[in-house]
Order: structure tokens, then sequence, then C-alpha cells
């Protein structure tokens, strides 16, 4: 017979409402330990596909003149660093676009010549 112990007492499942109470607690405690499991096993399932079988990379370009502030992907002589671009449209920055596209949104792909 099983005895859980709960405050200082002992239950031992001779009596009805503490019989209802043990069945409680156990099948509280199989359902976190199932559905535990069961999240262990989709994360496990998921995991490997994606990395034996990467999705394809886009072909891409770099397009000058057509990042917005705060949204270029590399540095240039104003600044330093991705994301610090002060103005939209400037013609120093650049955001990497897919391949072909970079006309139609009314950008260059070579950088502006200083004269």
């Amino acid at each position: 017979m099983v005895t859980v112990k709960l405050v200082g007492r002992a239950l031992r499942g001779d009596n009805p409402v503490q019989r209802q109470c043990m069945e409680k607690f156990t099948m509280d405690q199989s359902h976190t330990i199932r559905t535990a499991i069961a999240g262990l096993l989709a994360l496990g399932l998921a995991t490997p596909s994606l990395a034996q079988n990467p999705l394809p990379a886009e072909a891409t370009e770099k397009c000058y003149g057509v990042a917005k502030a705060g949204q270029n992907d590399c540095a240039t002589a104003k600044h330093g660093c991705a994301t610090l671009a002060k103005a939209d449209r400037d013609p120093e920055d650049w955001k990497m676009v897919a391949t072909g596209t970079c006309e139609k949104l009314g950008g260059k792909r070579e950088p502006v010549k200083k004269s």
C-alpha cells in the first residue's frame, strides 16, 4: 500500500477522501511528466530536420541609398556600425536586398563616388 506523508500525517488510502486526494496528486504528477516528455520529443524531432535540410540561402547584394534611418546593415565613413544611419535613403548607407531588386527600390549597387 502506498503511503504519502503530508504535513506530518500519513495518508494510506483507507479513507475515500484520502484516496481521492492521492489519485488527484498522482494524475497531476503523471500529466506533468507526460507533457514534459512530449515537449522534449517535439524539440528533438524538429531540431535535427532543420540541421540536416537547411533552407536554401537567397542570393543577396548590397544596395546603396535604400536603408531607412537605423536600418542600415554595416558601417560607412559617417558611422562605425550597423543600425546607426541617421537619415532615410542616405546614398552612403547600404542594406542587403534580394538580387535584382536594388534598382526597383531606387538604390544603386555601387557606392556613391566622392568628387
